[in-house]
């Protein structure tokens, strides 16, 4: 858990509080109603309802995240600043519509056919859904999911659906799978750089935050600077964890985000929202040699692949000042591994391709993310989609800003500028079909070509190809057919 932070966005006091009572850093004068109308929450804005202490059940797996199902039920305040501001969350929530937000859990390996089955016997007892992307994606053809479209009170272009991401999951006019800032799980799982700052200073390298904002944080300045850090530190002869790397990381879900980050798609949309592919480009041919040449060439790399590696070898190397560079998540600041670390170090976007790119692009670590979906047999559309928006309103309200401007930006950023870098990644979030709808095709080429240290993605893209076109066309057809 996070350490005590103050959190001025909320009150800490009786929990009898009405829900606009719970909003500290929105008191207005009942005497000027136009500034009390521009201050209205978003929550205070929606009509008012008596739902009579009904539950809003939400079905999830507490195993498959130690976070997941802590953004749901919070039982108390406890003085953590993310715990206290779901626990506001929630209390306003329920308190505007009288209704108990209540979550159910099965164990993640289970899930999938729980819901397939309980769904298919037409029970009644799970409003909305919160599970891996694609787990959740492959159960997307058998129509077991409402269309967030059809829902009354949907509105995706509210700030609280995540921009740039929510456009991606729709597939052919229909949006099944979706994410709102109801929770974090998604922020979490963001692929980030960190960079030991102590070390780049000895090095003569220059301020990368500014590099960063400057627009010049290029992948061509990460070899640049990588090689700079390499050395036998124990000066045995020979290159192992023991000794320093530019850069370290492992081949898995973190560097899957890397075409992402260069400005490189699996799919796209046509204009009637059937995915395309458009992988295979020059673009994609340089994002791997680059890559190659920066985790291979000269030594510069580290890829925890001796025995005895681990996926936690490269933040133990990060932590001990044996790397430059490690490609983690954002979740990961919170681990004792960099919590415990004496040298300074801050956060930074992957890389651009080039400077031409016109922005850092941020992709998520899939395999720990989380979407929703709501249930065809949900009883009542209208009281889930009310308590979905209320619910993410009040997220986007009180547990973003915990989160990031607080939890993030204030404990594990050490000035004004690291603040800025996490507005980049953050506004650069990005996804695609093939995302959640190829986890285990197309979408691992890039980490297989890596594994093997092959150049040649060409071939492997062709090889890959049929089953990709075959899958895709069907994918499609199956959730667009009436």
């Amino acid at each position: 858990m996070l350490s005590s932070l103050t959190f001025a966005a909320v009150s800490c006091g009786d929990n009898g509080q009405n829900a606009e009572s719970i909003d500290s850093g929105n008191q207005t004068s009942a005497d000027d109603s136009a500034i009390e109308e521009n201050t209205k929450t978003a929550l205070m804005q929606m009509p008012d309802k008596d739902y009579g202490g009904r539950e809003f059940n939400m079905l999830t797996a507490g195993d498959f995240s130690d976070y997941l199902l802590d953004q749901i039920s919070v039982e108390e305040l406890n003085g953590d600043v993310v715990n206290d501001a779901y626990y506001y969350r929630n209390l306003n929530v329920e308190t505007k519509y009288n209704v108990k937000i209540t979550p159910r859990e099965i164990p993640y390996n289970d899930l999938d056919t729980a819901i397939r089955q309980e769904i298919m016997a037409g029970e009644q007892n799970t409003d909305l859904i919160l599970h891996s992307p694609t787990r959740l994606a492959a159960l997307v053809p058998d129509k077991l999911f409402i269309d967030i479209n059809e829902l009354p009170y949907t509105d995706l272009t509210a700030d609280w659906y995540v921009p740039g991401v929510n456009e991606e999951l729709a597939v052919g006019g229909k949006q099944y799978l979706f994410l709102t800032d109801l929770g974090a799980v998604y922020t979490y799982c963001c692929s980030i750089l960190q960079y030991n700052r102590d070390l780049a200073t000895e090095l003569g390298i220059p301020d990368l935050h500014q590099i960063v904002l400057d627009g010049g944080w290029t992948i061509d300045k990460m070899i640049e600077y990588s090689r700079l850090a390499t050395t036998d530190l124990n000066g045995d002869g020979f290159m192992d964890n023991q000794d320093r790397y530019g850069a370290v990381c492992l081949w898995s879900e973190f560097t899957d985000a890397i075409p992402y980050s260069m400005g490189i798609k699996i799919t796209e949309n046509d204009a009637e929202g059937k995915p395309q592919l458009v992988f295979n480009s020059e673009r994609m041919v340089t994002c791997v040699e680059k890559m190659l040449s920066l985790m291979y060439e000269g030594g510069n790399g580290y890829t925890c692949e001796a025995p005895g590696d681990t996926w936690k070898t490269p933040q133990e190397m990060f932590r001990d000042n044996k790397a430059l560079f490690v490609y983690t998540s954002i979740v990961s600041l919170f681990s004792d591994r960099f919590r415990d670390m004496e040298a300074d170090h801050a956060v930074l976007p992957l890389p651009k391709l080039n400077e031409e790119q016109e922005s850092y692009l941020t992709a998520t670590c899939i395999g720990s993310a989380t979407v929703y979906a709501v249930p065809i047999t949900t009883p009542d559309t209208e009281f889930t989609s009310r308590m979905i928006e209320a619910i993410s309103a009040e997220g986007k309200r009180l547990v973003i800003p915990a989160y990031i401007d607080t939890a993030i930006k204030v404990k594990h950023s050490s000035d004004e500028t690291s603040k800025e870098i996490y507005d980049l990644i953050l506004d650069g979030r990005i996804i695609d079909f093939a995302t959640i709808y190829d986890s285990d095709g197309m979408y691992l080429l890039f980490r297989q070509l890596m594994k093997d240290r092959s150049s040649d993605f060409t071939s492997a893209y062709y090889a890959a190809e049929p089953a990709a076109l075959e899958k895709y066309e069907n994918i499609y057809n199956q959730i667009t057919s009436e």
